[in-house]
């Protein structure tokens, strides 16, 4: 299978350095889209003068560690902030179980464990296009998939992860990811995005069918 490319519902999101816009999560600018190495370098002293645990100073370092090239050191980071926000999570779940809990109250823990969700996620994508980066996919697929349980119904996670199995030649499971792209997008029929997810769905599906057939054939001979 050649190397099919989706760009699907964020042009340019898979490259995260030269294309970042400062609007997606997964961006090392995403806080400050104006953010420069020189900067990113003089924040490093900021961060480093915070409290280890504070998951705000954890996600700074991972992004400054990234600007810098330092990739391995910034999914050092990413693997701390996603233990540290997992942790936390659990918390928010567990006070959201009281049962004295008011309205008010629960709307308040409801939107802390919202933003612990979010930040999680972001962190799986982050980390793996770092490991796209560094040629290790099979890894960033783990990131992918961890990110698409925390937050399903996001079309861009579902894209990313039906390019990257599809270039892993996994085609029956990129298909599935194509579909739930297509299932999730708020992009019309005629989006360029759209008609080049039919066009890899079609491939994959090819593919898969060819995969299937090659099994078969080996069982019965």
């Amino acid at each position: 299978m050649r190397g099919s490319l989706l760009l699907l519902a964020a042009r340019g999101r898979g490259d995260f350095f030269e294309n970042c816009d400062g609007t997606d999560e997964t961006c090392p600018s995403r806080r400050n889209p104006r953010i420069t190495l020189r900067e990113a370098e003089g924040r490093e002293v900021y961060f480093a003068a915070i409290k280890p645990g504070e998951f705000q100073a954890m996600n700074g370092l991972q992004r400054v560690h990234a600007l810098r090239g330092e990739y391995e050191e910034s999914l050092r980071w990413a693997q701390d902030l996603l233990a540290g926000s997992k942790a936390e999570m659990e918390f928010w779940r567990e006070r959201l179980r009281r049962p004295e809990l008011s309205a008010t109250e629960e709307d308040r823990l409801r939107k802390l464990l919202s933003g612990s969700t979010e930040l999680q996620a972001a962190t799986h994508l982050t980390a793996a296009t770092l490991l796209v980066s560094l040629g290790r996919k099979d890894e960033a697929l783990v990131h992918l998939d961890g990110a698409a349980v925390l937050e399903p119904d996001r079309a861009e996670i579902q894209s990313r992860r039906a390019q990257l199995l599809a270039e892993l030649g996994r085609p029956g499971d990129a298909a599935l990811a194509v579909q739930a792209f297509l299932r999730h997008t708020q992009l019309p029929f005629e989006h360029p995005d759209v008609q080049r997810a039919y066009d890899l769905l079609s491939e994959c599906e090819r593919a898969a069918k060819r995969e299937a057939s090659a099994a078969a054939q080996q069982q019965g001979g």
